[in-house]
């Protein structure tokens, strides 16, 4: 399609919007309230209107930055299009709302990630060591792999490739964008062995997947009990990055695994004047030391 103005019906264009599997809900859900609030439909001249909205909000500017994204990159899993020329010309409808003065995005400086929300291969151990079983292999998980953690509640069975000591998996990012992390085979029998599902990797006993916010929740908890401070599971893809950093790992190659849009944001977050060598990165999961 040529533009955000589909011929199709309102309702089918906007069930099409809405089924898009990726990590945006949220801000997705905050977009059509401000559509349906203000009796708009789908179209250039309501996300026009949304931007433009959002600019006037007492927002942080990467909140904002976040809710404009979440709605282009809906759009363009919407109205993709083999045609080349249709796709540019959505591509060009989208980026005029970058450079117009009333929708262009608010300005913001992305701070580095400071020490203190690092979690050190010694407290990881702590951690792990520390709390359940269940909240244990979340941790292992996300320390290793750097996913977010939708992400990893996201994960299939049925995209995990077994390679020799190493398993595959395809993780769903942000703009609905794949890409493969590893992890140990030792750590995926242990997560099989906890979380017997059959479609997703942490499946709960009513055969769903676990909910981003209660691991995250649990993972608060651990860090405030054990640790005696706040760390979130956001804290675990944090750690993954500045580590793998820190041990010599290029940041195109940390970029890519951890699926940033470009090296500058890798950059921005994880490289300044504090970085020092400590300890790898991947902790080797160890049965004997896991909590029962």
């Amino acid at each position: 399609m040529s533009s955000l103005n589909d011929p199709a019906p309102e309702d089918v264009f906007l069930s099409r919007f809405l089924s898009v599997r990726d990590n945006y809900s949220g801000h997705i859900a905050h977009f059509v309230r401000y559509l349906r609030s203000n009796h708009l439909r789908l179209d250039l001249s309501a996300v026009r209107a949304y931007f433009k909205y959002l600019n006037a909000l007492p927002l942080a500017a990467s909140t904002k930055c976040v809710r404009r994204q979440a709605v282009k990159a809906r759009l363009r899993a919407t109205l993709t299009s083999t045609d080349f020329n249709r796709q540019a010309m959505l591509e060009m409808t989208l980026r005029s709302l970058d450079h117009d003065s009333e929708t262009k995005a608010p300005g913001f400086v992305m701070a580095g990630v400071s020490e203190d929300r690092i979690v050190t291969p010694e407290q990881f151990d702590l951690l792990v060591r520390g709390t359940s079983k269940r909240t244990s292999l979340f941790l292992w998980f996300l320390y290793n792999t750097g996913c977010r953690v939708a992400e990893m509640c996201g994960a299939r069975l049925g995209q995990c490739e077994e390679l020799g000591d190493m398993v595959r998996l395809t993780v769903t990012g942000k703009g609905n964008k794949e890409r493969k992390v590893d992890i140990e085979k030792a750590l995926f029998e242990a997560i099989r062995s906890t979380f017997p599902g059959e479609t997703w990797l942490f499946q709960t006993k009513g055969g769903k997947p676990y909910r981003a916010t209660y691991v995250s929740y649990e993972i608060i908890k651990a860090g405030k009990r054990i640790l005696g401070r706040r760390i979130s599971a956001h804290s675990m893809r944090h750690s993954f990055a500045t580590l793998a950093i820190r041990e010599g790992a290029s940041i195109k190659a940390v970029s890519k695994y951890l699926g940033h849009s470009s090296t500058a944001i890798t950059l921005d977050m994880y490289v300044h004047e504090s970085l020092e060598k400590v300890q790898k990165i991947r902790r080797s999961y160890d049965r004997d030391a896991s909590p029962e």
